[in-house]
């Protein structure tokens, strides 16, 4: 349920998972939404976007607003940004070279 909902847990995590699961019996749909808080908030959104981004733009810190748009334009499979969007996104922002942080830090704000 946890991966349907986009949630990657690690092979750490599922066998803590499981093991608990062994001990304790079934998990409520209340312990998946608390497992879930926990291993995907906002800490680990950014953590992942800004290494994301930085694979994207070879290491740096910055990322041009075009390298920028076509990311943004392209992920998602059920949920995409259209462009209107991503002008939007882009305008609030401003700038040629976008710093990662700072995108990361609008990102998870807005």
């Amino acid at each position: 349920m946890l991966n349907a909902i986009g949630v990657q847990l690690t092979k750490r995590d599922k066998l803590a998972i499981k093991a608990e699961s062994n001990e304790r019996g079934l998990y409520t749909v209340d312990d998946l939404i608390k497992i879930g808080e926990v291993v995907y908030n906002d800490r680990v959104i950014a953590r992942d976007l800004v290494e994301s981004l930085q694979s994207i733009s070879d290491g740096k810190d910055t990322i041009s607003s075009a390298e920028l748009r076509k990311h943004l334009l392209n992920i998602g499979s059920i949920i995409k940004l259209t462009p209107e969007e991503v002008n939007c996104i882009l305008s609030d922002i401003g700038e040629s070279n976008i710093n990662i942080y700072d995108f990361v830090s609008y990102c998870i704000s807005e």
